[in-house]
């Protein structure tokens, strides 16, 4: 019983040992980097499009003498999604311009 236990923890030992076994570790951990880095681009390049459609639809409706409710929905949860992602400060101020835009669309 004794042997087999010497047995049994000399293959773990000599499996945990071998360089095979880390190479592996290394190429599992370095998969995971590149699914990590590949998430990120893909999370920055939503955040660009987004940030372009924001800023041309504010950018339209901003000029228009009357923004819909349906519009301004819209843009208001695009922009939601948007600042999750970790967007910036120029759509912000759009979208201040926008906000102040639909009080006086309402008090009208």
């Amino acid at each position: 019983m004794e042997t087999t236990y010497k047995i049994v923890a000399l293959f773990i030992t000599s499996v945990f040992a071998s360089q095979g076994f880390w190479a592996y570790m290394q190429y599992k951990a370095s998969k995971k980097d590149k699914r990590k880095d590949d998430l990120k681009t893909l999370s920055q390049g939503v955040m660009f499009l987004l940030r372009k459609d924001l800023i041309e639809r504010c950018d339209k409706w901003l000029d228009e003498p009357h923004i819909p409710m349906h519009e301004w929905d819209s843009i208001r949860k695009e922009n939601e999604v948007y600042q999750t992602l970790g967007g910036n400060g120029d759509v912000k101020m759009r979208m201040a311009l926008m906000e102040d835009k639909i009080r006086t669309d309402l008090k009208a």
